[in-house]
């Protein structure tokens, strides 16, 4: 693993980034420089000029304007009269011809490669004229290139700092890093192993996150163990238990063998209800002495049988079971079959 790549190209965009909006910055802030310095030189030449208007003297004008030779950056530069006409020109290439354009308010504009400025000429609070100044852009040209050559060499200088500042910390970071994530692998790989350990390379910050991972497998391993544990005892309760239940479940079995037996074969009249009064099971003896049939008693209720004066009785003994009390030797009448009566001794 090695984060030297991604490192420099992170710095090149931020210091990419940087630049251009320093560099974006300066370019507007110096805009507004020449745009002001323009301004002051127009401010100079309106004033100077004032008096050259007031007494239609073109040829004063034309020597005022002449002084702006000192200026390189201006190109041309035009005086007009009160009704807007070429009161006085230059031109810092005398040879070139140019068409002036037609006089404004104060204001300023940037074309492709020139700065063109109008500002008002006042006299005792009255407008006599309008000052045009042309500037140049080479200023700003040349700051771009100087710019760009500084932009430049900064990024290649921070280029090379980066490249050689990762080789040295690839040792202290990326490595660890790296031998940090082969654990994860190890741990992840196939089937989970929580005995891998990763390898501590210092006591710095990355020393305590692998410490804090060792111990969070170590933790892991010993509840690994101890579940593997918990589940082998449970499993092992498990078998037991199933032998307990497979032994309750045969004693059961024969208990109930035997307790059917003994219902088929007892003399004795033996039968099973609900609280309701609905016949679930009588045995043989029940049967032959009654005259009904086994299904025919499951369709029935035992208070169909219980003959009519005696069933208010037979209902206040079966309330007495439900609430908990033994019933002993209760006798009433009971409809056979055939409508003959019977005396029964209920317990």
């Amino acid at each position: 693993m090695s984060a030297g790549p991604d490192f420099r190209g992170a710095l090149f965009c931020a210091l990419l980034l940087a630049c251009g909006a320093l560099v974006t910055y300066e370019q507007l802030a110096f805009r507004k420089t020449i745009t002001r310095n323009l301004a002051i030189s127009a401010e100079m030449i309106a004033f100077n000029s004032a008096a050259a208007l007031s007494f239609d003297d073109a040829r004063s004008a034309e020597q005022t304007l002449k002084a702006l030779s000192a200026q390189p950056h201006i190109v041309a530069a035009c005086v007009y009269d009160a009704r807007g006409g070429v009161f006085a020109m230059y031109r810092r290439d005398r040879a070139s011809s140019s068409n002036w354009p037609k006089p404004r308010d104060d204001s300023h504009q940037f074309t492709d490669d020139s700065l063109q400025l109008f500002r008002k000429i006042v006299l005792t609070d009255e407008v006599i004229g309008t000052i045009y100044l042309q500037s140049d852009l080479v200023e700003i040209h040349e700051r771009w290139r100087s710019y760009g050559e500084i932009a430049g060499t900064v990024m290649i200088g921070a280029i090379l700092a980066a490249f050689f500042i990762g080789r040295r910390l690839q040792r202290f970071i990326s490595e660890p890093i790296s031998l940090l994530t082969a654990a994860i692998a190890g741990v992840s790989d196939g089937e989970l192993r929580y005995s891998v350990r990763a390898v501590k390379k210092g006591n710095d910050e990355l020393g305590l996150l692998v410490d804090g991972f060792n111990g969070m497998l170590a933790q892991i391993e010993e509840r690994e163990a101890d579940l593997h544990k918990a589940h082998a005892e449970l499993e092992s309760r498990v078998v037991e238990r199933t032998r307990e239940l497979v032994v309750q479940i045969a004693e059961r079995q024969r208990t109930e063998e035997e307790r059917d037996g003994f219902f088929t074969l007892s003399l004795d009249l033996l039968c099973i209800a609900n609280m309701d009064g609905r016949m679930r099971r009588t045995n043989p003896a029940f049967e032959t002495l009654l005259g009904f049939s086994a299904e025919a008693m499951q369709r029935m209720n035992l208070m169909d049988l219980i003959h009519a004066e005696d069933r208010s009785a037979m209902l206040a003994q079966v309330r007495k079971i439900a609430a908990g009390s033994p019933l002993l030797d209760f006798e009433s009448r009971v409809r056979c079959a055939d409508d003959s009566i019977r005396w029964f001794a209920w317990s």
